[in-house]
């Protein structure tokens, strides 16, 4: 028999009791659910002993209680302990080879350990939920890190809405910090036996889904320049830059990354010079990189831009690998004195002494489509949302182009505003809810995106 091999506790033939159910001891759901089946006393007895631990009490052992009433096992994971017991407890309960006066008892445990995480003690345990919930729980993703260290940046960019953290001390202390991997770690085990007992509670007192639920999520600046001014001189200027890549919306990599640098020519031309006369040259790089000549914008503005052989090398993983710099220079003929990068769109608050600054003045692109920055006035064509081929209308040519793009079929949209066209809900990234959208526009259930 299987059961010959079930731990028993200490000089004792009494199968183990004094401990909970979890990812790796599931003995304890197990006999409830052999009992539930076979109807034996020998697993029937086996339950309820590990349920009086948990409550009542078994032979003078019982499990330790916070002075606010959390049943208290251990220090890791103390309300996963506590809530996944609640849920087994239930279950038994609801056999009718339960007892009345244990089906009582075991359903007073049960919601009080499952009030308590939700915040009965005063305050919730539960991220994203009820008075005072943890905001900082030990969860990459959820932190949106891009430097690789928990410090950085200093509070979650996103909710975790409805992870369990590991807890409170025995005497109901609590710590919300990140580093807390005993306080404030999660994890799919410390959600499982919650979500059973949630399901029992919802059985029992009901509940209604929140329709906005979960809020929209408004992104920060995931791609962007920081720069300083590396030198000037009477014909030129050099500018130090730091492409960020601290994407969480979701966190990823573009492999055709780049960003322009702008300058007003307008003395260069004053002085009788060309733009021919201006070079521009990459002095210092990470990662390799590339440098064009001078491209007209308008008027007399013109920008460099600059590409990186692999964008992928930028990724937010590391204190190195989350940003990469380049040097670069713009200069006109040597002897000359009339160089100006005080007009100059993308000088615009930049300073020296090697202090980088973000600056939006630097507008980055993933192919040939802005995702951030400022380009000057009159050098960006005006589009209209779900426009896709630039035809003015919306319309089922669009919508093809869009699912094509989104089963990557298509891996760009033949106008620059294409991907910010196609992002309908403004969330940072083109799927099948913006398929979804752009369908019910064209059917005139929504009149807008």
């Amino acid at each position: 028999s299987y059961t010959e091999f079930w731990n028993t506790e200490q000089q004792s033939d009494i199968w183990a009791y004094k401990w909970g159910h979890c990812w790796d001891d599931v003995i304890y759901g197990t006999r409830i659910l052999l009992a539930k089946i076979t109807n034996k006393d020998v697993y029937k007895e086996s339950s309820e002993r590990h349920l009086d631990f948990w409550t009542t009490g078994y032979n003078n052992n019982r499990v330790k209680y916070t002075p606010k009433g959390l049943a208290w096992l251990d220090q890791w994971g103390a309300l996963r302990y506590a809530t996944t017991t609640a849920f087994i407890a239930s279950v038994y309960a609801d056999w009718e080879g339960c007892s009345p006066d244990k089906k009582a008892i075991y359903e007073d445990f049960a919601k009080s350990q499952i009030d308590y995480a939700l915040g009965s003690a005063g305050r919730s345990y539960v991220v994203g939920f009820g008075e005072n919930p943890p905001e900082r729980p030990h969860h990459r993703t959820a932190h949106g890190a891009w430097a690789d260290t928990d410090k950085e940046p200093d509070y979650h960019r996103h909710v975790l809405y409805g992870a369990l953290v590991g807890g409170p001390n025995q005497n109901d202390q609590y710590t919300d910090k990140i580093d807390d991997f005993v306080c404030n770690e999660v994890a799919c085990d410390y959600n499982a036996g919650f979500v059973g007992i949630l399901a029992k509670m919802v059985s029992l007192y009901g509940g209604t889904p929140d329709k906005n639920f979960p809020p929209k999520e408004e992104p920060e600046d995931e791609f962007f320049v920081e720069a300083s001014i590396n030198s000037i001189g009477p014909n030129y200027t050099e500018i130090k830059a730091e492409l960020n890549n601290r994407s969480s919306w979701p966190a990823r990599v573009i492999k055709d990354l780049s960003f322009n640098y702008y300058v007003d020519l307008t003395e260069v031309f004053e002085a009788g010079y060309d733009v021919d006369d201006i070079q521009a040259e990459l002095r210092m790089t990470e990662i390799p990189a590339t440098i064009s000549e001078l491209q007209h914008c308008s008027d007399n503005i013109y920008y460099i831009k600059i590409s990186f052989k692999d964008g992928t090398d930028i990724f937010p993983g590391g204190q190195s690998e989350f940003r990469r710099e380049v040097q670069f220079r713009i200069s006109g003929p040597q002897g000359t004195d009339f160089w100006d990068p005080d007009n100059d769109f993308s000088y615009k608050g930049l300073v020296r002494d090697h202090v980088v600054t973000k600056t939006e003045y630097m507008p980055v692109y993933d192919g040939t489509t802005k995702i951030f920055g400022l380009e000057p006035e009159g050098s960006e064509p005006p589009f209209v949302m779900g426009d896709l081929n630039g035809d003015g209308v919306v319309n089922s040519s669009d919508y093809s182009m869009l699912t094509r793009y989104v089963l990557e079929i298509i891996s760009e949209f033949p106008v620059s505003a294409g991907a910010v066209a196609a992002d309908l809900n403004a969330d940072g990234v083109i799927n099948s809810l913006d398929c979804a959208l752009m369908k019910r526009y064209i059917l005139e259930i929504i009149d807008n995106f």
